[in-house]
Order: C-alpha cells, then sequence, then structure tokens
C-alpha cells in the first residue's frame, strides 16, 4: 500500500467517523492523514470536527493552517464561527467578509451568520443590512425575515417587523409561533413601547 492510499484510507475513514457525529475519532484519523501530507481540506475538515467538540482554540489554529497553505471560503467561514464562539466578534466579522469575497455563490449563509454576529457586537443596524442581503438572495428564507423581523422590533421598527412577519405567513402559514410576534409588533407600534419577547433562535 502506497502512502497515497493510506492518506486516503484516513480521509475517507475520518470523513466516515465524522458523518456518524464520531469526531474524535475523525480528529485521529485526520491527525494520521496529516502526518502523510499537509493538506488544506484535511485541516478544514478537522477543524470543523474540533469545533463540534468545543475545542475552538485548536479550531483556529487548524483553519490558520489551512489558509496558509491555500486561502479558501470555507477556512474562512468556519474560523469565523470559532472566533465568534470565543466572541471574537471583530476577527469573526472579517472571517466572513473574506468568504463573501472568496465564494459569492455561498454568501447567503455567509451573510447570515455575519448578521448573527454583528448583533452579538452590538451593531444592530448592520445585523438588518446582512439580512437584507440574505432575503435578496434567498427570498423564501423564513429564518431571515424571523430574525430580521426580531431585530427590527427591537430597535424600535415595529412596521418594519410586521412586514417581515406578515411576509412569513405568505410563505408558510403554519408557522404558528409569528402569529404571537406579529401581535407583539403590532401592540409595540401602537403604544410605542420597547419590543420584548423571547427570540427564535437564530441559525
Amino acid at each position: 500500500m502506497t502512502q497515497e492510499d493510506i492518506f486516503t484510507f484516513y480521509c475517507d475513514r475520518g470523513a466516515a467517523r465524522y458523518r456518524l457525529a464520531n469526531y474524535q475519532g475523525a480528529i485521529n484519523d485526520f491527525n494520521q492523514a496529516i502526518k502523510i501530507e499537509s493538506n488544506a481540506v484535511v485541516y478544514v475538515i478537522r477543524g470543523i470536527a474540533r469545533n463540534k467538540l468545543e475545542d475552538y482554540q485548536g479550531a483556529i489554529n487548524d483553519f490558520n493552517q489551512a489558509i496558509k497553505i491555500e486561502p479558501n471560503a470555507d477556512a474562512y467561514f468556519n474560523r469565523g464561527i470559532a472566533r465568534d464562539a470565543i466572541k471574537n466578534y471583530q476577527g469573526a466579522i472579517n472571517d466572513f467578509n473574506q468568504a463573501i469575497q472568496l465564494d459569492p455563490d455561498q454568501s447567503s449563509t455567509y451573510y447570515a451568520y455575519r448578521a448573527i454576529t454583528r448583533w452579538r457586537k452590538g451593531d444592530r443596524k448592520g445585523s438588518i443590512k446582512d439580512y437584507d442581503q440574505v432575503i435578496g438572495l434567498s427570498p423564501s428564507d423564513v429564518n431571515a425575515y424571523y430574525n430580521r423581523g426580531l431585530s427590527r422590533c427591537n430597535i424600535g421598527d415595529y412596521q418594519g417587523g410586521i412586514d417581515d412577519f406578515n411576509q412569513i405567513i405568505k410563505l408558510n402559514p403554519n408557522e404558528v409561533e409569528v402569529y404571537q410576534f406579529l401581535a407583539m409588533a403590532r401592540v409595540g407600534l401602537n403604544k410605542s413601547k420597547g419590543f420584548q419577547s423571547k427570540k427564535k433562535k437564530q441559525y
């Protein structure tokens, strides 16, 4: 068996273990593959597995290595997720920016994650602008309407929130929770008071 065959074996078994949610087993296999070949794709996949295990610094190290070998959107995007998890919000935003530039075809996902990070950082209007981008690219993305609607209400734009919740109802009338948010947004609009509710989980 050649070194290339062994490398392929560890990569394939690692990928299979990852799909079975055996993340540590996958990491062990990717460790062996990397000993044979320093490969950007393997570093990215190992980093994603480390993210799953909440080893965020280990994941960041893997994505750094992948970027050194071959800068790619997957590495930047997943490093952004890891940085967001450790509250390095500006670093995460920078990574999502890079991912958007490198792979515009997947930018809807990248904008959505950047929107969440911007919200956590306190950039409410920037977050809403990112949801605008997501909806522009994916007009039937119910989660984007939910999150933009909640975000708009939280900054006092109740009419904007109402518009988003109504759009969700048009897309999926069976989204029962949205009717509650719609009613609360209407109360906020009528009374001009703060909008407080339990948010729907973002993505």
